[in-house]
């Protein structure tokens, strides 16, 4: 309690912050009252299932991710175990969540009337293209990091690319060698990652080209379009997540570090050149992580009210 009270509350924050599970409470807070205030449009019978399959997906992927994360971190003894599955888990529970979404629409029946041809349609013709765009450059961030930090790791004497070398200038002392975001970490992400985007790309496509049916027409688009915005949610979210916490890991081990040496102290500080933009990303990283994790509860958006199914329009004799 005495080392409670000498902290100030931005440093009480920062320490919260610090906890992946806190990022999870925090935005189901945010997504929660945005769900309340602004609840999903009316939806179609004909869309309910895959409606559901992304609805409790994405809610699957948060306590997949936060029983993960508390397991690892306060559970399982795993003091000198390289968790390289961790940072991959939102990005391949995301991918099976699309992939079990495009099993449902493509065993869905055809429609008795179908449309007639129309404009050409493309995998990118319902959602938000601006998430769309959001999602790939978040994609290309994360992709950059994993590969950067892969390239400056160095590995363990079992063969691990667990750590960095920071090195104290102009000096005999050793570099100290923390964990870091390495390649041991980096290639189970860039698998995850290609997992992701494949299963994103054949999700989108199927619910972009299965035909219409004759009727309204224009709701069928409305409809797709909040699934599409769905798809770009959950895969965005799941992006963010593993982005944040790979930031936060580069954040606590590769900033500015000091060593005390000797009974009469001599203090050494490294001299790591991307010492200051490690900083950087590990204070972003919450945000980032907060971020991912509300869009993946506002997929739960598509999840239909028993009050707001619209029964499946009949076509007269």
């Amino acid at each position: 309690m005495d080392r409670i009270d000498g902290l100030s509350i931005v440093d009480l924050l920062r320490g919260a912050l610090s906890l992946p599970i806190v990022s999870v409470v925090l935005a189901a807070i945010v997504a929660g009252l945005f769900l309340v205030l602004r609840p999903g449009a009316p939806v179609r019978e004909r869309d309910l299932a895959e409606r559901r399959v992304l609805g409790y997906g994405a809610l699957t992927v948060v306590i997949v991710t936060a029983a993960e994360t508390t397991l690892r971190d306060h559970v399982l003894p795993l003091a000198d175990v390289a968790a390289w599955w961790h940072y991959p888990v939102p990005l391949v529970t995301s991918a099976l969540v699309l992939v079990a979404t495009l099993i449902v629409m493509r065993s869905a029946p055809a429609p008795s009337m179908p449309a007639g041809p129309s404009a050409r349609r493309a995998w990118t013709s319902f959602g938000s293209r601006a998430l769309f765009v959001s999602g790939g450059v978040f994609t290309g961030v994360l992709l950059a990091t994993t590969l950067a930090a892969g390239l400056v790791s160095t590995s363990d004497d079992r063969g691990r690319y667990v750590l960095l070398d920071l090195p104290f200038a102009n000096t005999r002392q050793e570099p100290l060698r923390p964990w870091f975001f390495g390649w041991t970490y980096g290639i189970p992400v860039l698998i995850g990652m290609a997992l992701l985007a494949l299963a994103v790309w054949l999700a989108l496509r199927e619910n972009a080209l299965r035909p219409f049916a004759a009727v309204d027409i224009g709701g069928q688009r409305a409809q797709r379009a909040q699934i599409g915005t769905a798809m770009g949610l959950l895969a965005t979210g799941a992006v963010l997540v593993v982005l944040g916490g790979a930031w936060r890991f580069i954040g606590e081990s590769g900033g500015p570090a000091t060593l005390t040496v000797g009974d009469d102290p001599v203090v050494y500080e490294t001299t790591w050149r991307w010492s200051e933009y490690a900083v950087i990303a590990g204070g972003i990283a919450p945000m980032l992580e907060i971020i991912g994790f509300v869009l993946l509860l506002l997929t739960m958006r598509v999840l239909p009210a028993a009050s707001r199914v619209e029964k499946r329009a009949t076509v007269p004799a």
